[in-house]
């Protein structure tokens, strides 16, 4: 079933195009890559996908619902949420009030109810606490529960970020480089992670350089360079094709890394 389908979306800056009709498609269950090198305009993409940017031209539907420009909060809503490349946890909180977070578009209680804490306010905040609990307990990281989010190593900080981004019960999360920063270990465990968010009930898309994460971890691959797209398909195809090469180690080098 597809569940994103992104058609011919544009968005330039003074004139210069950051994207240029780029269209791709996220099945139910998968985990798609976009790839490409720095400047390519993959980070444009996820900021149009998720309201930081206003397309100029495209559309993007989701779950059969058009979801073009719209305020960021009401993608979380619409059950489409994302993670940045650089960690935006809250160091000094508990890994479970950091996931409990982002429970917060899902709980509603007014101002005077949280002046006067009255029991539909705690009644919310229990619901937060909860569910908070049940994904740490689905990925294994209850033990940290308590832990203060800069005692934690980076990888594990990595996954947390994650999971805040799942708390909410999205159909699709977007990763932003979520291998950046890492060693080869930590990425091999965020490997095996990511690999089991679509049995968990996630589809996934991600943006990412490390490459022997993408080839291992993707079900299909988009590549990009300034701007738009110049190739597709699964990890297999996408790493022999020469426009991929070039894009990324330049002309001279395609011969030499097809011998490779």
């Amino acid at each position: 079933m597809k569940l994103l389908s992104v058609n011919g979306i544009c968005k330039s800056f003074g004139g210069l195009a950051a994207v240029s009709d780029m269209s791709f498609e996220v099945e139910e269950g998968q985990i798609v890559s976009i790839i490409g090198p720095n400047g390519a305009g993959k980070t444009t993409v996820f900021n149009l996908l998720t309201g930081f940017y206003t397309c100029d031209a495209g559309s993007v539907m989701f779950a059969g619902e058009e979801i073009s420009n719209l305020s960021p909060s009401v993608y979380v809503e619409k059950k489409l949420t994302r993670t940045f490349q650089n960690l935006k946890l809250f160091p000094t909180m508990t890994v479970l009030e950091n996931v409990m977070i982002g429970y917060q578009s899902c709980i509603h209680y007014g101002r005077m109810d949280a002046i006067f804490n009255t029991p539909k306010k705690r009644r919310a905040e229990l619901e937060a606490r909860d569910r908070a609990m049940e994904i740490l307990k689905s990925i294994d990281m209850d033990c940290y529960a308590g832990e203060r989010c800069m005692n934690l190593p980076y990888g594990v900080q990595k996954q947390l970020e994650i999971a805040r981004a799942m708390v909410s019960g999205p159909r699709l999360l977007l990763l932003d480089e979520p291998a950046a920063g890492l060693n080869p270990q930590e990425t091999r465990q965020l490997a095996g992670f990511i690999r089991e968010l679509p049995d968990k009930g996630y589809s996934v898309l991600l943006i990412e350089h490390d490459m022997s994460l993408v080839m291992t971890i993707s079900d299909y691959i988009y590549v990009m360079d300034y701007g738009k797209k110049i190739a597709e398909g699964v990890p297999g195809v996408v790493q022999k094709n020469e426009r991929v090469i070039e894009a990324y180690i330049g002309k001279g080098g395609v011969k030499h890394a097809a011998r490779g």
